[in-house]
């Protein structure tokens, strides 16, 4: 987790809601099935300004050149962020928030998975804490990439699956995206470490969607609606999620 979810607003409404700049991501249309490897929008400080940019979900470490690499990198586990080489530096110099209006994760057994989405109560955004990297491939290009952080799972989330995204609100949020160094009153690593330590769900609702979600070719506002699963079938190109980073797989 979390390894799909859905952005249901444009690129300039982003920017009015978090203050922000509208960047790349002001021609950002609405998703309801956002998928690893696509560009979306994430909100980060650059020099004296807040901006919604497009990145790619998927962090591509700065001093690696090859962009598969990101593939096994959509989630950053917030136990290790500080101390692992593939996201130490981000976490230190390069945080940034993800907006959502929901994310999926699916449950039941391997013959028969089951999507569910999660959502605030109130219905409303929700910011991911993330960390990005700026990267120079083999062939010259510029990349710019993302990854989710990811924390145990509260009470109302574990029954579904033992992970979860941070979710940063009010002054947290403000704070993960303060770039400055820690002697100019920017936020310390300890103080980073337990803003991902104190993520809970408890303002959370968990429910069943249509098994469309599996398939991400499907994109509409109806995979967000809540659909009994006794009521629909099973879709081909079931995606069981991404259970977080894998290891860095000879990476250092």
């Amino acid at each position: 987790m979390c390894g799909r979810y859905a952005l249901d607003v444009t690129g300039t409404d982003l920017a009015a809601v978090f203050g922000a700049v509208p960047g790349t991501a002001e021609a950002w249309s609405p998703s309801w099935n956002v998928t690893p490897s696509s560009l979306v929008p994430v909100i980060r400080r650059q020099a004296s300004e807040i901006r919604v940019d497009l990145l790619r979900w998927g962090l591509v470490p700065a001093w690696s050149g090859d962009p598969g690499v990101g593939a096994r990198m959509i989630n950053a586990r917030s136990e290790t962020i500080r101390t692992r080489p593939s996201f130490r530096d981000s976490f230190r110099d390069a945080r940034c928030l993800v907006p959502i209006r929901g994310f999926y994760e699916w449950t039941g057994g391997a013959r028969r998975r089951r999507p569910m989405a999660v959502r605030a109560v109130d219905g409303g955004l929700l910011a991911l804490a993330g960390v990005w990297a700026r990267s120079v491939m083999d062939d010259g290009t510029m990349l710019e990439t993302f990854s989710i952080v990811t924390s145990d799972a509260g009470p109302t989330l574990a029954r579904i699956h033992h992970r979860m995204p941070v979710i940063l609100r009010d002054d947290d949020a403000d704070r993960w995206l303060d770039a400055r160094h820690p002697a100019d009153g920017g936020p310390s690593a300890e103080e980073l470490e337990s803003m991902l330590a104190s993520a809970d769900d408890r303002e959370l609702r968990v429910h069943p969607v249509s098994t469309r979600v599996n398939a991400p070719g499907h994109d509409d506002p109806g995979l967000l609606e809540e659909c009994p699963h006794d009521d629909v079938g099973t879709e081909p190109g079931l995606f069981d999620g991404n259970d977080d980073e894998e290891p860095d797989a000879g990476i250092s």
